[in-house]
Formats: C-alpha cells, sequence, structure tokens
C-alpha cells in the first residue's frame, strides 16, 4: 500500500509498505513531494506496482508516476494551455491509464486530465513515455477532476461549475481510441446539488456520495450499469450507522462488490465502514482502531486500508484490515 505523510525533514513525503512476506510492516520513503504543505491527497497503486502522485517542480505541481525499475517520472502539464499544475489522481490495475486534475492557478477550477503511455526502447532498455489529455466537460458544466479508472477505460468522478453545483460523471472511451464520451450519471432527487462519483471496478460499478451544497450532509451512494453496454446507470443511496444524512463517503470498491468508506454516528463520529453490493440494506463496521477512522480502499483479498486518528495516534495513521 501507498500512503503520504510527513517526513523528519518537515516535508510531505510519499512513502510505501508491504503488507506481507519478509518486509511486512517496513515503511520505504519514496521520496519528498514538496508541494501544498499541509494539502493531503490520497496516491495510489497499481497491481503493476506504479504508483502515482503528485510533486512540486519549481512554482509548480505536476503529477508523478513512481516504479521500483525507473523511479520517479514527471507527467508533465499543458503550459500550451496556460495550464502549469497537474495532479496524478488515479490510476488502473494494470497501470496503464493515469488520470486526474489540471489547473492554472486557483486550485478551486480544476480540469480532467487523463496520461495514456506510449513503449519505447533506449539502448536496448524499455521505456515508457506518458501523453496528456483534456477530456470533456458538459455544457453549464466547464470543470471536472477524475478519482476512478478501470481496466475497460472507463473514468469516474464530477464535472462542476461556478455555483458549487457538482454533477457525477462518468467517461467512457470510444473505439478506435478516438477519446472518451462524457455521460452525466443519474442525480438524487432529494439531494441533486452535489454527486461526485469515485472509485470504479472492472463491472462499471461506481461508488461516491451525493451531498448538500455545503458538503455537511447527505448519503454514500452506488451507480450500478443496468445494460450491458453501461449505457445507462441506476443511483442507490447507502444506508448508515446513524440512520440520518450525516455526509458520509462511499470511497473505494472492488470487482467483488464490497465497498468501503465512512459513516457517521448520531454524536457526529466517523467510523470505517463496509458494504456489499450483495445486500445493500446493512452497513458494517470495519474495525479500524482510534477515536475515528476512514476507509479508502479495497482491493480483491478484502483487505481494507485507509486511516485513523484519535488517542491511539499523535495525529494520523495509516490502518490495513482484512475482513475476509
Amino acid at each position: 500500500m501507498v500512503a503520504q505523510g510527513d517526513a523528519a525533514d518537515g516535508d510531505n513525503h510519499l512513502f510505501k509498505i508491504e503488507l506481507f512476506g519478509p518486509r511486512a510492516g517496513q515503511w520505504s520513503d519514496m521520496g519528498a513531494l514538496g508541494a501544498y504543505e499541509g494539502w493531503f491527497n490520497w496516491p495510489l497503486i497499481a497491481d503493476s506496482g506504479l504508483m502515482v502522485g503528485y510533486t512540486a517542480v519549481g512554482d509548480y505541481v505536476h503529477g508523478f508516476v513512481w516504479t521500483g525499475s525507473s523511479g520517479k517520472t514527471d507527467l508533465g502539464a499543458l503550459p500550451e494551455l496556460g495550464i502549469n499544475n497537474t495532479q496524478a489522481i488515479a490510476v488502473n490495475k494494470l497501470g496503464t491509464l493515469v488520470a486526474g486534475q489540471a489547473w492554472i492557478d486557483t486550485i478551486g477550477l480544476v480540469y480532467p486530465i487523463v496520461w495514456t503511455p506510449s513503449v519505447g526502447w533506449d539502448a536496448g532498455r524499455m521505456t515508457v513515455t506518458w501523453k496528456i489529455h483534456t477530456l470533456p466537460t458538459a455544457k453549464g458544466f466547464p470543470y471536472g477532476f477524475v478519482l476512478g479508472i478501470n481496466d475497460s477505460g472507463q473514468m469516474a468522478a464530477a464535472v462542476y461549475n461556478d455555483d458549487g453545483i457538482n454533477v457525477a460523471a462518468l467517461w467512457s472511451p470510444i473505439a478506435g481510441g478516438k477519446g472518451w464520451k462524457l455521460s452525466q450519471l443519474p442525480r438524487s432527487r432529494d439531494w441533486p446539488n452535489v454527486a461526485i462519483a469515485g472509485d470504479i471496478n472492472e463491472k462499471g460499478e461506481i461508488v461516491g456520495d451525493v451531498l448538500s451544497l455545503d458538503f455537511a450532509y447527505g448519503y454514500s451512494s452506488l451507480w450500478q450499469p443496468v445494460d450491458r453496454k453501461r449505457q445507462t446507470y441506476k443511483l442507490t443511496l447507502l444506508p448508515n450507522i446513524s440512520g440520518l444524512p450525516g455526509g458520509d463517503t462511499a470511497e473505494g470498491i472492488n470487482d467483488a462488490g464490497d465497498i468501503v468508506g465512512a459513516s457517521w454516528d448520531e454524536n457526529s463520529n466517523m467510523y470505517a465502514v463496509r458494504w456489499s453490493t450483495k445486500d445493500l440494506g446493512s452497513v458494517q463496521l470495519l474495525g479500524f482502531p482510534g477515536d475515528w477512522s476512514l476507509a479508502f480502499r479495497v482491493n480483491e483479498f478484502g483487505i481494507a486500508t485507509g486511516t485513523y486518528g484519535g488517542v491511539q495516534c499523535v495525529n494520523e495513521c495509516v490502518a490495513a484490515v482484512q475482513f475476509r
């Protein structure tokens, strides 16, 4: 698993840790991020071992990928469009697509982007270069970002406008490698103003949130395709531990239909939880340590990873729980 954290030099660093084998439990420092001190974003890792995130490049921030063989690679930006900042947020399992967001000066106004790889040879060694592409947005919703990708090339997150209205979005690949088509996912009748899709599995199932305009209240959500071509989706609001719209969040989903995130109790305490597409009427605590906790991703082995805090942790710590 991978994480972002504070190092002894006071800077934010990227770290990785192995959960099994002879090095289980040992952290490896992947180097300084050097950008936006105190600004936290989750790095991700593909099944291939490719890690994605961001780091400082002079006065700007660029998306980066890390591999064990080639180290750190700058994914670049779009200076020809006046866009000098990018961030890699999502990667598919194969490590063949990386996506995220780009911005000019104001981080609040971002644009959805994706990088695709090209393989070449240099002095008898295989090399990989990454090309950046902008993704389409919708009329009335000029901004957007990507949070999840699957191996079919589907990407999920949201597009939004200057009024703060967010619409859950799905980008699907166009045949022949001609880009991606944007579709808006169904909105909630009771929570129409903010919907953000996040992780997406290989079945095209998507998790995320529907929220009030101030992001204070809402429900974790699941979007599922109802046709083979994944052109039509249905929305299900997931249950929570309080029975109230407390701003719960669904963050990750695996191919088995396990969903992880966090739910608030009646006292506004946040706890890592699990849902399942096989039983959409229940929610279970994951048993993370701490006075509060959040699960961020879950893999096919039923290992949920996330963060926790409280008296057991001075600031914020990382946890992994295997529930099956």
